[in-house]
C-alpha cells in the first residue's frame, strides 16, 4: 500500500511530462482521470466485499468457530485467514491512488472522496486491529517462537565470514555507471558524429538530465542490493517473491529513464539498453550467488565488478536483518516464555 501510494507522485509527474499538448486523444494524464471518474462507481461494492470478508474473519476467529482436532492445523488456518483479513484492504490501494488521481479533474471522483477515504481508513484500521490476532494457544506460540528464534540463530551463523560492501557504495557506482553510459558517452558520440555541426548541450538541463539519471541508476543497485539480501541464506516464500519484486522494480526503473530520454535526449537510449543488458547478467550473477550461499559456500573472486558489488553489498543487508532478526526472535521467545509461565485458570497454579 505504501509503495503504490508512494509511486503516485511519480506517475503523476510522468503524465505531465508525457501528455501531448494539442492532442484530443486520451494519454496518461487523461486516462488517470477517466478511469478515477469510473472507479467512483465501483466503489460500493468493492468496500462491501473487502467487509463482508473482514467481518467473515472476525467471526471465525475472536468467535472460535473452528475445531479441527490438531492445534497446529488450527493455527495454519487461522494464518490463512489472518491474511486475507489483511491483503483486500491493501489491494484497494490501486483504486483508491487512481481516485485521487481522477479527483483531479473529475468532480464526480471529487465528491466520491468524502465518501471513499473515511470507509477506506476504517477498513485498514480493522486489518490492522486483525493482524494483532495471535493463531493458537499459548504453548503453540511458545513452540513457534522457538523455532523462529532457532531459525534467526542459524541464519545469522550461516552469513558469518561473508564478504560485505557498504550499500552506500554499490549505489553510488551504479548511479556514476549509469550517467558515464547513458549520458556522458552519448555526448561524446553525437559530438563525434557531428564534428563539422555540433549540436549544443545547455549547462542547466544537461546537469538536471544527468542528475536524474544518477538517481536512476543509484536507485536500481538498491534494488538489486535488496533483492540479493532476500536470498540469502535461506529465504522463505515470502523473501523469494520480494527479490522478484525488487528484480522487477529495478527494471521498471529503467523503463521511467528511458521514457524520460525519449523527451530530453535521444542518444541515451542506446546506453539505457546497454544498462538493461549488463544488468540481467547481474541479476543472473546474484541468483548464482545466493545458491552457493544456501549451499554454505564463501563467494569469493574480483572486487570490483558488477556482480561482486551487488552481491558483497547484499550480503551486508542480509547481515543487519538477520542480527535484527535474532535480537527480535530473542525478545518475542522471552516474551512467550513469561506469557506461559504465568498463565492457567483462575485459583490454578503455575504450569510450570
Amino acid at each position: 500500500m505504501v509503495a503504490v501510494f508512494g509511486a503516485g507522485p511519480v506517475l503523476f509527474s510522468l503524465a505531465l511530462m508525457l501528455d501531448r499538448e494539442g492532442s484530443d486523444d486520451p494519454f496518461i494524464g487523461q486516462w488517470a482521470v477517466n478511469a478515477g471518474a469510473t472507479i467512483s462507481g465501483h466503489l460500493g461494492w468493492g468496500f462491501g466485499a473487502v467487509a463482508t470478508v473482514q467481518f467473515g474473519v472476525l467471526v471465525a476467529i475472536v468467535g472460535g468457530q473452528m475445531a479441527l482436532g490438531d492445534q497446529e492445523q488450527e493455527a495454519g488456518v487461522r494464518d490463512a485467514l489472518l491474511l486475507l483479513g489483511v491483503l483486500p484492504s491493501a489491494a484497494l490501494s490501486p483504486a483508491m491512488l487512481l481516485l485521487v488521481l481522477g479527483a483531479i479533474g473529475s468532480a464526480e471522483a471529487g465528491a466520491a472522496l468524502f465518501v471513499a477515504v473515511p470507509v477506506y481508513l476504517t477498513m485498514l484500521a480493522i486489518a490492522v486491529f486483525i493482524a494483532t490476532f495471535q493463531p493458537g494457544p499459548d504453548y503453540l506460540l511458545l513452540r513457534r517462537a522457538q523455532r523462529r528464534n532457532e531459525h534467526a540463530q542459524d541464519q545469522a551463523e550461516a552469513l558469518t565470514g561473508l564478504p560485505t560492501l557498504h550499500p552506500v557504495v554499490t549505489a553510488g557506482v551504479g548511479g556514476a555507471a549509469q550517467t558515464v553510459v547513458c549520458v556522458v558517452l552519448p555526448i561524446v558520440v553525437v559530438r563525434i558524429v557531428s564534428r563539422d555541426h555540433p549540436p549544443s548541450f545547455d549547462p542547466l538541463p544537461t546537469l538536471v538530465l544527468a542528475g536524474s539519471v544518477v538517481v536512476a541508476g543509484a536507485m536500481s543497485a538498491a534494488m538489486l542490493v535488496f533483492a540479493s539480501a532476500s536470498r540469502k541464506p535461506d529465504p522463505n516464500r515470502i523473501e523469494v517473491v520480494s527479490s522478484w519484486v525488487f528484480i522487477g522494480l529495478s527494471f521498471s526503473v529503467d523503463l521511467l529513464l528511458a521514457l524520460i530520454l525519449v523527451l530530453w535526449f535521444l542518444p541515451g537510449l542506446l546506453g539505457v539498453l546497454a544498462v538493461v543488458i549488463l544488468r540481467i547478467g547481474v541479476v543472473t550473477g546474484t541468483l548464482r550467488d545466493a545458491r552457493r550461499v544456501q549451499q554454505g559456500q564463501r563467494t569469493a573472486g574480483r572486487r570490483w565488478t558488477a556482480t561482486r558489488l551487488v552481491t558483497r553489498a547484499g550480503n551486508r543487508v542480509a547481515i543487519r536483518w538477520a542480527d535484527a532478526e535474532v535480537v527480535s526472535s530473542t525478545k518475542h521467545l522471552a516474551a512467550m516464555e513469561e506469557r506461559v509461565l504465568n498463565s492457567g485458570f483462575p485459583g490454578q497454579a503455575r504450569l510450570f
